[in-house]
């Protein structure tokens, strides 16, 4: 499992459970983290619920 920073699409944030305290940790350490829209891949469980989930990559990863 990889803890890979992304960038969730505004129309989703909501729709996502809210981020725990040690993710929220973890992505101090990411490139230009977006305090509203940055999530750990790892942490995104994918159901039927997400179908049609839009992510972004950084530009780079730290």
């Amino acid at each position: 499992m990889f803890n890979l920073p992304c960038f969730v699409h505004s129309d989703w944030v909501e729709k996502l459970p809210e981020s725990e305290d040690m993710e929220q940790d973890m992505l101090d350490f990411a490139y230009e983290p977006d305090p509203k829209r940055s999530r750990l891949t790892c942490q995104l469980q994918v159901t039927d619920d997400l179908d049609g989930l839009i992510v972004q990559m950084p530009e780079q990863q730290i």
